[in-house]
């Protein structure tokens, strides 16, 4: 909801408004919100959509197609992963810190302990921890979406040569596309198009 506002999509009476007038990423933010509501939620539940929403009309409502909406025999190539019926309290052990993220967000440079610093920049899925201009650990979180969604059965945990970082990686959604046409098997049969992740952070 607070991202269709941003964009002057929400009316007084709580109804989403068409605009078809904004830019691509714009369109690409709103598009992967509200499929990783679709999969997550009954739309009885997702109350800033209409109850006769789907992907396949979703420009009556919103003034444009979704981003990632393939009618016909491209849809099938189309896959997602979404964690259904989370709970918002979750339990932190043996981390520092607990950042939640996705594909598009931007988190400037944020000093963390003993001058260690974090950061991601907009629509890149690359997170960085640096001491001073030397980097610690680079994530690379499209890879890391890829190779989850291979492997279900854990978490992806990521760290440094030194053993001095570890990051804990837990995935909430991952939407994209099979490239090779088939069952995939290795990261590059996916491309992965958004995602949202959550990430533990230990520093030693």
């Amino acid at each position: 909801e607070t991202l269709l506002d941003q964009n002057g999509m929400m009316g007084t009476d709580g109804k989403v408004i068409a605009n078809a007038s904004l830019d691509e990423t714009q369109k690409k933010a709103i598009s992967e919100k509200i499929d990783f509501l679709l999969n997550a939620y009954s739309l009885e539940e997702v109350a800033v959509l209409p109850l006769e929403f789907d992907r396949s009309n979703a420009k009556a409502t919103l003034g444009f197609e979704l981003s990632y909406y393939w009618p016909g025999e491209f849809e099938q190539t189309y896959f997602n992963y979404y964690t259904k019926g989370e709970t918002k309290i979750i339990t932190v052990s043996g981390a520092d810190y607990f950042i939640l993220t996705n594909n598009y967000d931007m988190i400037p440079a944020t000093i963390l302990k003993d001058q260690v610093t974090l950061e991601k920049k907009m629509n890149d899925a690359t997170v960085k921890i640096k001491d001073g201009d030397s980097v610690r650990l680079e994530i690379d979180l499209e890879n890391a979406a890829a190779t989850f969604y291979l492997d279900q059965t854990q978490n992806i945990v990521v760290k440094s040569t030194d053993g001095s970082v570890t990051a804990t990686l837990e995935f909430i959604s991952i939407n994209g596309q099979i490239t090779n046409g088939g069952q995939p098997s290795k990261v590059e049969d996916l491309d992965i198009q958004s995602f949202d992740v959550r990430i533990l952070l230990d520093l030693q």
